[in-house]
């Protein structure tokens, strides 16, 4: 993969659990009743983002890793 491409995967990624993120915020605020299961799915979810997505890319290009000090 091109690093062009790498940095678009991953811009794309983070964006992902950004949203996720504010989800889970709203539903904590809106829904407590859903808020622990909710979160518990989400978390599942941006587990997989991480790990399943966003390491395959980084190994090529490891500076692009959110997850690696500066």
């Amino acid at each position: 993969m091109t690093r062009a491409a790498a940095e678009k995967v991953i811009q794309g990624l983070l964006a992902a659990s950004a949203s996720l993120n504010e989800a889970v915020r709203v539903i904590q605020t809106e829904a407590p009743d859903l808020f622990p299961e909710f979160r518990k799915h989400t978390g599942e979810v941006m587990g997989a983002i991480y790990l399943d997505l966003m390491k395959p890319v980084v190994r090529d290009h490891p500076d692009l890793d959110p997850g690696a000090a500066d």
